[in-house]
């Protein structure tokens, strides 16, 4: 076809005829391979050799622009117009977007609504991708019939955002959610997860901090991966610490010392 394009628009620049001109036919012609040019095959007769002819038990068609405006309103939105909608509206990568029309309209419908309740579209996608989808496909689901509804993870990513629960425990209780029906606080009490008061996360990390001289040490070494052994023992005596938190409160009082 590339080739057909230039042929015919260096031949109409040189004898400047076109179809319809005296000794211009409509003609087939085919590919050949080994010198890369089309060769004409045959000329093509014009639809007075074939007896066209209007049908006489086909009435004309009339379509008025009204109608079209009605057909057109009625029409679904297309997939390309939704992926940028979504990339648009809740702020998510192309990729995220393909990933969440190419699923189905349903799930669409729901990322829109729990998008919308949560407030971040990015987060919210996320969640989706790496765990709704998951336990869609181990259990055979579709998100018609995933009974976790779009409003209860909405009101789960809140919590996450919020510090009520960090990103690990959130998706126990999101599990502990799919497992009982119960909604994000219910699930969070049956676990035991509770937002962790400033005043006594910041006392355990000064307690940690004291505790540990060397890890204290590396971090102003500038070793901040030892930072990370303060999370871990600050798990283990509270569960419900957050460990962004631990992590920073750590680093500030370390920088405070002398």
């Amino acid at each position: 076809m590339a080739y057909e394009a230039e042929r015919q628009f260096a031949e109409y620049q040189e004898t400047g005829r076109k179809l319809g001109d005296p000794g211009v036919f409509k003609q087939t012609r085919g590919w050949d391979d080994t010198a890369n040019v089309t060769r004409g095959q045959r000329a093509k007769e014009e639809s007075s050799d074939y007896r066209y002819f209007p049908d006489p038990d086909l009435v004309p068609v009339t379509v008025s622009s009204e109608k079209l405006a009605v057909v057109k309103a009625a029409m679904s939105e297309s997939p390309a117009a939704l992926r940028t909608r979504l990339k648009t509206t809740h702020g998510i990568t192309p990729y995220d977007s393909d990933v969440i029309v190419n699923q189905s309209r349903a799930f669409v419908g729901y990322f829109v609504a729990a998008a919308t309740a949560s407030g971040d579209g990015k987060m919210t996608s996320n969640w989706l991708q790496q765990d709704v989808l998951r336990v869609m496909s181990e259990n055979n689901l579709t998100i018609e019939n995933y009974p976790v509804s779009a409003a209860a993870l909405a009101d789960l990513l809140k919590k996450v955002k919020a510090g009520d629960v960090d990103t690990s425990r959130g998706r126990e209780v999101l599990q502990r959610m799919f497992d009982t029906g119960e909604d994000a606080a219910a699930a969070m009490a049956s676990l035991g997860i509770q937002k962790v008061d400033e005043s006594a996360l910041t006392a355990l990390c000064e307690e940690l901090v004291a505790a540990n001289p060397k890890l204290v040490a590396d971090v102003k070494a500038g070793k901040m991966q030892a930072a990370g052994a303060f999370v871990g023992q600050a798990k283990k005596k509270n569960p419900n610490a957050n460990p962004a938190r631990v992590r920073d409160l750590c680093l500030e009082i370390i920088a405070k010392l002398p």
